[in-house]
């Protein structure tokens, strides 16, 4: 009987589906979330900021340093960039800190693969 319900199921009308209590009433469901749903009234303020929110700064014109830096990164020069990269990498760094301590982890690795 499962396997006849399973393909006459798809058959069935669906109003008699809800009608049956087998299924649940969309249209009954929505009436009721409307009718839950609180009423929100915004303020002036509130709705300015809906109404703006979708609009960003404003976009700043390029200087002729920057267009001038453009037209040298579209030539493939990345020479005037080399000084903000440099800085960044000396604040990226912390002092003292380099690779030896990878080596170190790796020989106490070592060592201990021996010792087994």
């Amino acid at each position: 009987t499962v396997g006849g319900l399973w393909f006459v199921w798809p058959a069935v009308d669906r109003e008699w589906k809800i009608s049956m209590g087998l299924m649940a009433d969309p249209e009954a469901a929505a009436k009721a979330a409307a009718a839950a749903a609180p009423e929100v009234t915004l303020d002036d303020s509130a709705k300015e900021a809906i109404a703006n929110a979708y609009k960003g700064e404003p976009v700043k014109e390029e200087t002729a340093e920057m267009k001038a830096v453009t037209a040298q990164i579209a030539k493939g020069d990345f020479s005037a960039l080399e000084k903000e990269w440099d800085s960044f990498n000396e604040k990226a760094i912390r002092p003292g800190e380099d690779d030896d301590d990878d080596d170190e982890d790796d020989e106490d690795d070592e060592d201990d693969d021996e010792e087994d």
